[in-house]
């Protein structure tokens, strides 16, 4: 299996009980990918989040 990098960059810690995240997703035609979001509370930003992806299809077991 690849190894899924993910990576999170937080400036404090959520204020309420809901976290928002608002994503952009850059797709290859190979499979590969790199997914950014960006973070907030009801207060505004708080951080951003990194992942690269790879899409393959499942292996019939």
């Amino acid at each position: 299996w690849p190894n899924a990098d993910l990576s999170m960059h937080l400036s404090r810690l959520p204020v309420g009980p809901w976290v928002g995240i608002k994503t952009r997703s850059d797709w290859f035609a190979d499979g590969r990918g790199v997914t950014e979001s960006e973070i907030h509370d009801v207060y505004g930003r708080i951080g951003r989040s990194t992942q690269a992806v790879v899409l393959a299809p499942a292996s019939s077991a």
